[in-house]
Parts: C-alpha cells; structure tokens; sequence
C-alpha cells in the first residue's frame, strides 16, 4: 500500500489569491493512477451538470492544477505527479466574502474531534446564499450530489481516505495514529477562513479627528 496527499490547487479575486484543500488517502495503486483518478473526480466534481462546483462558484475563482503525491511514515512528499486542469467558475453573481467558506467534514468512527477532519471550499456566489445567511438548502443538496459521487469515485479506483494525529492525545494514543474516513458531511452554516483573510492586502481610506 501507498500513502497519498491529494491537492487540488485554484485561484480567486481574478488570480490575485490562491485556494487549496488536501486529503490524504492510501491504496495498492501507482501515484500516477492516483494522480489520474484524483484529476477526473476533480473535473466532474465541478463540472457535473446543474450540481458542480463550477455552478456555485463566481467566474473570478476557479480551478487550476490537481495532484498526488507519494507520502512517507512522517507524510512528507517525496513525488508528486501534477495535472493543469483549469476550470472557471460560471456563476455570473458577485462573490461572497473570500473569506467565507463552506466546509467538507469527513469523519471515521471514533467520534472526537481527533477523529475528523475537514477542507474548506472555495467562496461561493451570493445567490447561493439561502435565509439567514445561511447555505441555500438546493445549494447543499447539489453538493451532497457532486461529493457522493466524488469520494465514490476515489473508493472505486482503490483509494482508502484517512487522517492521522499529528501529537499525542491525552488519552494515550500516539503520534501517527491512523483513521480510517467513512463518511462526510457538509454544514450550511459558513465558516472563516482565516488563513485565507490573512492573503488579503487591504487598502485603507481615512479622514482628520
């Protein structure tokens, strides 16, 4: 068996910041069969008609480049196999706020907060906005649509998606632990990206006291 990290790489605010999200995943295949299969379930995930990613998603943010690179004991890349694969966004909309995200949990089945772990999307459009600030529930239902059909897809072609702790816990289990991902969800409600924020050089406009 093979340990992956798999990348999907893209662009916002017209190319001027960059978006990412990770996963790792382990399987009896070749990096580049796991940088193939990642690369199409990227494609379809934004590209699938009425539900991908690409329907969400305001025309200055967009996909550019997947990858899959072979991992060691301590997850540390030592090959990567990379595809350009740039799709924009279609939503003629304004974008929300690049800092808002929504987030894709995954989780095995110990159920602490060592036992899950996450990825932030993109920011969306406006009109994905349903009341309350919150996700709209077609929106949600459309990525529960595409994200089946993705983490289906890398299932299929052999890979097993995991996570590991990266310190002790304080119950005993040590460094490098592995877990198993069995399921996902996704929440309506959008989080801060703060790392993401931390990208943006704000210009200031100002006044005498």
């Amino acid at each position: 068996m093979t340990d992956f990290r798999l990348t999907a790489f893209g662009i916002l605010n017209a190319g001027n910041l960059p978006w990412s999200f990770s996963m790792l995943a382990t399987g009896a295949i070749s990096e580049a069969t796991a940088a193939s299969t990642f690369n199409s379930a990227m494609t379809s995930l934004f590209t699938t008609a009425t539900s991908g990613l690409e329907t969400m998603l305001p025309t200055d943010v967009s996909l550019t480049k997947t990858q899959a690179a072979t991992v060691d004991t301590n997850l540390h890349q030592v090959s990567i196999t990379s595809n350009a694969n740039v799709i924009a966004g279609t939503d003629a909309n304004a974008a929300l706020p690049k800092q808002l995200s929504i987030v894709v949990t995954t989780r095995s089945a110990t159920p602490t907060k060592s036992g899950h772990g996450r990825f932030w999307l993109p920011p969306f459009a406006e009109d994905t906005l349903g009341t309350g600030g919150l996700l709209g529930s077609t929106t949600q239902t459309h990525l529960q649509t595409v994200f089946n059909a993705f983490f289906s897809s890398l299932t299929t072609a052999g890979l097993s998606l995991f996570i590991e702790n990266r310190r002790p816990l304080k119950n005993g289990t040590p460094v490098g632990t592995r877990k198993t991902l069995t399921t996902y969800d996704i929440s309506n409600e959008f989080r801060v990206h703060r790392h993401r924020v931390s990208k943006i050089v704000p210009t200031r406009i100002g006044g005498n006291i």
